[in-house]
């Protein structure tokens, strides 16, 4: 079981440092935000949902935590995490 109100203060720590900068522009030229998607990835939150004898964090509190927090700086960019989790992830 995570700690809620530290993972949260991490994922928006993290998001407030490489999405929320650069949100505006990526979006008007329609790319994705890579630098976010790599920050949160470096952070071992890309898999906090698998299972973890698949290497994840094994928390869908985790995950719902993620996405509350990526979708208040940009709903775009979390759903483009949450289809890329559902096609893959839940594959595992």
């Amino acid at each position: 079981m995570i700690d809620e109100k530290v993972f949260r203060g991490q994922v928006r720590k993290i998001l407030q440092d490489t999405l929320a900068p650069i949100v505006l522009d990526y979006d008007i030229k329609g790319e994705f935000a890579w630098p976010a998607y790599n920050a949160l990835a470096d952070a071992g939150f890309g898999a906090i949902y698998l299972p973890g004898e698949y290497g994840g964090g094994d928390s869908l509190q985790g995950l719902a935590i993620l996405v509350e927090e990526m979708s208040e700086l940009c709903p775009a960019f979390a759903m483009s995490m949450m289809v890329s989790y559902q096609l893959f992830g839940y594959n595992v």
